[in-house]
């Protein structure tokens, strides 16, 4: 339960960081928070495949 909680704040983050630099124009933190997903999905895909499907499905805008 702690882990996917951590997981969840790193999720935020990461979105937070995409958003801004959207925000911003800056392709860097884009990348950064992409990464930062793609670092949280890949430890552990079968928990967080869901919870990914429904942040992005949810109310976030996510511009590309």
């Amino acid at each position: 339960m702690v882990q996917h909680q951590q997981e969840l704040r790193l999720l935020d983050k990461s979105f937070e960081i995409i958003d801004k630099g959207l925000k911003e124009s800056d392709k860097d933190l884009v990348s950064i928070g992409m990464q930062g997903i793609s670092k949280v999905v890949s430890s552990s895909p079968f928990s967080n495949v869901d919870q990914l499907a429904r942040m992005i499905e949810g109310n976030r805008v996510i511009e590309i």
